[in-house]
């Protein structure tokens, strides 16, 4: 990773900075869950393993479709750790605008809570 200083750093590029330098500091409280800033980092490379080897490439647009928790929030940082472009949707949209999303931005993949599974059906 580039040093933090340096002219352009992603925004990934923050998450692991923190992870190397406060690896046991709390980043994330949701609900019952906390997580560490190495907790959350190995979680989302684990992520953005998974999507780029599903085929997500550099670019591609991933939208995150999902209720406001800790794996949403590991799912943003992994869609930029697979150099893909996020955007963030709310679960209660309807599926009728979601596919105009998903066609809109001709996203390569969608994330979402396994609840949620059969509503985009």
């Amino acid at each position: 990773m580039a040093e933090i200083h340096n002219a352009v750093p992603q925004l990934q590029d923050y998450l692991e900075h923190s992870a190397r330098r406060l690896p046991e500091k709390i980043a994330l409280v949701c609900q019952n869950q906390r997580l560490t800033y190495r907790e959350l980092d190995q979680r989302a490379n684990a992520l953005a393993q998974a999507l780029v080897a599903a085929g997500v490439d550099r670019g591609d647009r991933v939208i995150v479709c999902a209720d406001n928790t800790g794996e949403t929030v590991i799912a943003f940082w992994a869609v930029l750790k697979a150099n893909a472009v996020v955007s963030i949707v709310n679960p209660l949209t309807k599926a009728d605008k979601l596919a105009y999303y998903l066609n809109d931005c001709r996203a390569s993949a969608l994330v979402t809570d396994e609840h949620l599974r059969g509503v985009w059906q």
